[in-house]
């Protein structure tokens, strides 16, 4: 281990022990960000004491995350429901897409560890949430900012081409021009081939 800018650094890992909102910029451009911080149930010194205060308390990480990280960039936002439902729509304001809640059952043994019956008012708390988002790719048409599904059809309709020929370059039946092309709620992006040559 050697000392690095922030922390310690071996075999290309590095390890930060700093306010991660000083670091941001230094670190480079993320395809993943993993993020476990403030679940507003005092759970390390700095969480907030309830739900309420975790908008304002992510939106200095959100803003950065936005800024540093690249377009498509996967974003793992653990936390409670009622924390990934009170911060979502901060995310969304900030142009990270949600794509899939997963719940984490963590089982009978989390129960027998953590509660006393004798004095138990509810349910034991055995799920955390890992919500999914990608930050939305924007594009400009004409100076004006626009998503990847307006700018794909545009750009297909000033080559002039068919949505036949969309198929055809994509080796598919109808994929191309049901999906990849489509103006409807069932557009989804082109999956990329990285096994051909």
């Amino acid at each position: 281990m050697v000392q690095s800018k922030y922390g310690l650094e071996a075999k290309g890992v590095h390890l930060f022990n700093k306010n991660s909102l000083n670091c941001y910029p230094d670190w480079e451009t993320p395809s993943v960000i993993m993020s476990d911080g403030a679940y507003g149930v005092l759970g390390f010194k700095g969480d907030t004491t309830s739900h309420k205060g975790l908008a304002e308390w992510y939106e200095p990480h959100i803003d950065a995350w936005t800024k540093y990280a690249a377009p498509g960039t996967t974003l793992w936002f653990w936390n409670t429901e009622v924390g990934f439902a009170t911060v979502h729509g901060l995310l969304d304001s900030y142009g990270w897409d949600y794509m899939s809640c997963n719940i984490w059952n963590k089982g009978i043994q989390h129960i027998a560890g953590n509660c006393n019956l004798k004095v138990l008012k509810s349910f034991p708390v055995v799920t955390e949430v890992c919500v999914q988002y990608c930050k939305r790719p924007v594009f400009e048409i004409y100076d004006r900012k626009t998503s990847l599904k307006e700018w794909l059809r545009h750009e297909w309709d000033r080559a002039g081409l068919t949505l036949h020929q969309a198929n055809q370059a994509t080796e598919t039946l109808n994929a191309a021009s049901r999906k990849y092309l489509t103006k409807d709620h069932l557009w989804y992006a082109p999956l990329l081939n990285y096994s051909r040559k």
